[in-house]
């Protein structure tokens, strides 16, 4: 199983599950639309989340590796941004999970853990219920 769907199958798509109020639909297109993010969801209005799965950087701990972000992905993520949407990267690292601002680093390669800017939510327990309290705000706030 490829670790993208591993990450949805077992944290992203039960810890949306549990948020009430919460809907959402995993879209996997294939040809078409290149950079659509994985998950389209709707709470307090509409949004899309590009899920990754990261290699935990061993030279550069702090940091969040964005490399395999394609950049077709990157233009969707920073157009729709631009024009108000909400739009998320949500990568996985390691046992670590980041919830990101993509329009704050598309155009990086690696983005720090503490970085305020970029990296608005880190958890190493997705599916407690304290943590998708806060993920169910940032969804629906947006970036």
């Amino acid at each position: 199983m490829k670790p993208e769907r591993k990450f949805w199958r077992s944290d992203v798509q039960p810890a949306l599950k549990a948020i009430s109020g919460l809907q959402y639909n995993r879209i996997e297109l294939k040809t078409g639309a290149p950079g659509v993010p994985d998950v389209t969801y709707s709470l307090d209005g509409t949004g899309w989340i590009e899920l990754k799965v990261m290699p935990t950087n061993v030279l550069y701990p702090r940091c969040i590796d964005l490399l395999n972000w394609e950049p077709e992905q990157r233009a969707w993520a920073r157009r729709h941004r631009q024009s108000g949407a909400k739009v998320w990267l949500m990568i996985k690292a390691g046992v670590n999970v980041a919830l990101i601002d993509p329009l704050k680093c598309y155009d990086l390669e690696s983005v720090g853990w503490d970085n305020p800017a970029a990296v608005r939510w880190t958890t190493d327990m997705l599916n407690h219920p304290a943590s998708r309290i806060v993920l169910a705000e940032y969804l629906r706030v947006g970036p």
